[in-house]
């Protein structure tokens, strides 16, 4: 069915990504993605240099050389509002690359693989300021991160809000550097970046001034040299007669911090189904005294529970507002037994079976019951007409409990009550999780 002279990927895996590779239990071959040439949840990423041409390109540079830029970019998230600088500063930092002017133009170059130039010190010239021909100057250890730690967002499972950690062995009370990159890695790339982080932190702390000899008059920013068997990264070039440079050491691989992942496989996520959610408003009497007297109380629930329920009214079938988020479930059910009409405030001995959702019921003692303890709303599911009512027991039985000792027509809701509750009338556990609607006097 498909055209193969068209086609230009052919490494595709039926597989499901990301439970493969994640799901190494099902399938044991799940190791060999980080190496292998398969497409699966990398068709849509993008290179690095292609995503720094494009901010370059709408902060009108024109002169952009990405030509020694490599890296993957997997998810960016950029506001719109902020400068190209700080656009690239998280790729830069995040992908291990420097940016330079040369000639008028921006050299972008990744820093791993540089080759070192040698410098021979016999051969540097001599600072006529200082009449020295290099100087090694080490940076105070107390502005130097013990720990870092840098926030991101997981590429392989569901773009999950994550942080990975490094900290040097030798630092017990560590400076903390912390940063969040609005970038999609993986975990073992987190992992990685917040080593080399350290890395650089701690190397770093040694920077050389010298001046260059005319046969070097071609390094600039950016360039590694190896100085007496120390490699360091030109951070800048000074022109005071002679090329004046100043250097920062660079961490080489023996200076490793212990204990990081190369590769550190992504968690499966076990899959929610959206459900159907049930939300009943209430028209209930004043419960304390505090509520608004004209807001219907609205109940949420859900088997399972999706999280959150968002509440939209409007007037009509368009236009809907936002009137609220449900965090919290309610307890609902339905009442399994008939319940008849009885007399108001005394405590009956009825039984009423109900099954409930979304929570549990307990007994209360006398003292907690005469207190407002256990109350519960039955009514027909409609907005109005509920009654009030409270139980002192609930004895669990098959799918449900058995409520007795009964306070009937509570808080002024025995006006209008029915000769009986029918089997299939609804409850609602007023512990405080229907909350009332914020609604204007004029939304009655």
């Amino acid at each position: 069915m498909l055209d193969m002279t068209r086609c230009h990927a052919r490494h595709w895996d039926l597989r499901p990504f990301p439970f493969y590779p994640a799901n190494q239990g099902l399938w044991s071959d799940g190791a060999d993605y980080q190496t292998d040439t398969t497409l699966n949840g990398r068709a849509s990423s993008r290179s690095l240099a292609s995503v720094v041409e494009e901010i370059a390109r709408e902060a009108g540079v024109t002169r952009c050389d990405t030509s020694g830029l490599f890296g993957v970019v997997r998810g960016y998230l950029q506001s719109g509002v902020e400068t190209a600088r700080a656009a690239l500063q998280p790729l830069m930092l995040a992908n291990d690359c420097d940016v330079v002017a040369r000639d008028g133009t921006l050299v972008f170059r990744s820093r791993k693989g540089a080759a070192a130039t040698a410098l021979d010190p016999a051969w540097l010239a001599r600072d006529p300021e200082s009449d020295e021909h290099l100087r090694y100057t080490r940076g105070p250890a107390s502005e130097t991160p013990g720990r870092v730690h840098v926030g991101f967002l997981d590429a392989e499972a569901d773009y999950a809000p994550v942080a990975r950690e490094a900290a040097l062995p030798d630092r017990h009370t560590p400076t903390v550097a912390r940063s969040e990159f609005p970038l999609a890695m993986t975990m073992g790339e987190g992992a990685a970046c917040v080593a080399r982080w350290l890395q650089e932190a701690r190397a770093g702390q040694d920077t050389v001034q010298f001046a260059l000899p005319p046969s070097q008059q071609a390094l600039g920013a950016g360039d590694v040299v190896s100085i007496a068997g120390a490699v360091y990264r030109i951070a800048r070039i000074e022109e005071a007669g002679v090329r004046l440079a100043e250097a920062a050491r660079v961490a080489t691989a023996s200076q490793g911090v212990s204990g990081v992942e190369d590769v550190i496989p992504a968690r499966p996520v076990a899959f929610a189904a959206p459900v159907p959610a049930e939300m009943l408003f209430l028209d209930l009497p004043l419960l304390t005294g505090d509520e608004q007297p004209h807001a219907p109380h609205v109940a949420a629930a859900g088997n399972p529970w999706p999280g959150s329920l968002a509440l939209y009214t409007a007037a009509q079938d368009s236009g809907y507002a936002l009137e609220g988020l449900y965090d919290q479930p309610s307890t609902l059910g339905v009442t399994e037994t008939a319940l008849p009409a009885a007399q108001v405030g005394l405590l009956q001995r009825a039984v009423l079976r109900v099954a409930v959702t979304g929570g549990t019921l307990s007994s209360a003692t006398q003292e907690a019951l005469l207190a407002g303890a256990n109350t519960l709303a039955i009514g027909s599911g409609a907005a109005g007409g509920w009654e009030v009512i409270q139980f002192q027991t609930a004895i669990p039985v098959t799918n449900g409990y058995l409520l007795t000792g009964l306070l009937r027509g509570q808080k002024g809701s025995w006006g209008d009550l029915p000769a009986s509750w029918p089997v299939g009338s609804r409850v609602v556990l007023l512990d405080g999780r229907p909350r009332q609607l914020a609604l204007p006097t004029a939304a009655r």
